[in-house]
């Protein structure tokens, strides 16, 4: 007989051994560690930290759950167990046996672990920000892919409806709306950026409170997720705004109400989410943080253009308009955002239409784009970009960009 840990329905339990006065070996009464915790493997994430992959039955749901933790917190910090709902028991000498038994016992599958949403494991696999894994060949089990970033909205990420649901009572309005048309290209656009080495950036609708902008804009975050809960207003920091990129990274970032925000933080905004790199930070044990770096496409709504907003407290300079160039809501055929209206009566009521519907049917689109690329995809875009541009005169440093954005959304 040899001491030994055993993991079943009731708990982590240490098993050691004795020898009795006679030379018996024997077992000795299990002690008691913690709840169940499997342990299915290890992982490594993109700065090099090490984790360990548990998994462990929710008390309250009853469901498995999988989770990634930090080697470097095993045995120093018991916190992050006990906020999953799992009993730790008090005692050192538990701990230490506990503490062993997450380091070196259980399988030692390799795991990919990320922090940032979007694509991994080579592009073969789309994170969402909920920490779903999307493939196209629906693998995702065989990649061991682990999101271990915010997820902090990742109830919003959960989808709503079918596809058809949403095909009929939302996207069939775009035909013949272009600011519909622009909304959702640049919801499906954003996957794309990755592949094909393209840079961040986004557009502003600009026009009147009536217009329709931010119907606009709710029907491209139901692409992904619920529009309500993904939706983020202008007012924030220049920080925050850049954490948020990270985590939507090979996503859509929609930014709403311009006016709410200041001056300052609207130009440190644009520059900062579409340079796609957050700030360089020193590290206490010396030499410089990890660096997020992110693709992102933003969809910006407000009443005014970014230069009248910023006035004469900022410049609005020419690469900022670049990376965020405004275009007027309003589509001249006097219905707001809209120039076709289908069988509604005016502007208000479609729009009081998909904003009800959006809350009802959303996120299966997204998930069903991203089942449809593969290594063909990348090719066909460029070639639909490449055709988009051979229809516009010629053009040459930041008309050209903005321009090769609008073919992406194209594409």
């Amino acid at each position: 007989l040899k001491p030994r840990y055993e993991c079943n329905n009731k708990g982590v339990f240490w098993i050691g051994v004795k020898t009795s006065r006679d030379g018996e070996v024997m077992e000795q009464e299990p002690i008691r560690l913690a709840d169940p915790i499997k342990l299915i493997g290890r992982g490594k994430d993109e700065t090099g930290n090490y984790y360990r992959i548990i998994q462990w039955r929710d008390g309250i749901s009853r469901q498995w759950q999988t989770l990634a933790i930090p080697m470097t917190e095993i045995g120093s910090n018991w916190h992050k167990l006990k906020s999953l709902g799992l009993s730790i028991m008090a005692g050192r000498r538990k701990r230490e046996l506990l503490e062993d038994y997450l380091q070196s016992e259980g399988s030692m599958t390799p795991y990919i672990i990320t922090a940032q949403a979007g694509w991994a494991a080579n592009n073969h696999a789309y994170v969402l920000p909920n920490g779903e894994i999307i493939t196209a060949s629906n693998n995702a089990n065989a990649l061991r892919i682990i999101y271990n970033g915010d997820k902090s909205q990742a109830a919003a990420y959960t989808p709503a409806g079918t596809l058809e649901e949403w095909q009929q009572n939302i996207a069939q309005y775009a035909a013949g709306n272009s600011r519909l048309c622009l909304a959702l290209g640049i919801a499906f656009a954003a996957p794309l950026l990755s592949l094909l080495h393209a840079e961040s950036g986004g557009f502003h609708l600009f026009g009147d409170s009536s217009d329709g902008k931010t119907t606009a804009a709710l029907v491209a975050l139901s692409v992904w997720g619920k529009p309500s809960d993904t939706k983020i207003t202008w007012r924030g920091t220049g920080l925050g705004f850049t954490n948020i990129a990270a985590a939507r990274n090979d996503g859509l970032l929609v930014l709403d109400e311009m006016g709410q925000a200041k001056a300052k933080v609207i130009g440190d905004t644009v520059y900062g989410i579409m340079n796609g790199v957050n700030k360089v930070q020193g590290a206490k044990q010396g030499g410089n943080r990890h660096t997020d770096r992110w693709r992102i496409l933003v969809l910006s709504t407000g009443e005014k253009t970014p230069d009248a907003i910023m006035g004469k407290y900022e410049e609005w300079h020419a690469g900022q308009n670049t990376r965020l160039p405004s275009i007027p809501a309003y589509t001249g055929k006097g219905h707001g955002i809209y120039d076709n209206l289908h069988h509604f009566a005016n502007g208000a009521e479609l729009s009081e239409h998909l904003q009800e519907a959006v809350e009802q049917q959303h996120g299966m689109a997204g998930r069903a784009f991203i089942d449809l690329i593969d290594k063909h995809t990348p090719a066909q875009a460029r070639e639909i970009i490449q055709t988009f541009m051979n229809t516009l005169p010629p053009l040459s440093g930041q008309a050209r960009r903005v321009a090769q954005r609008f073919a992406l959304v194209a594409a």
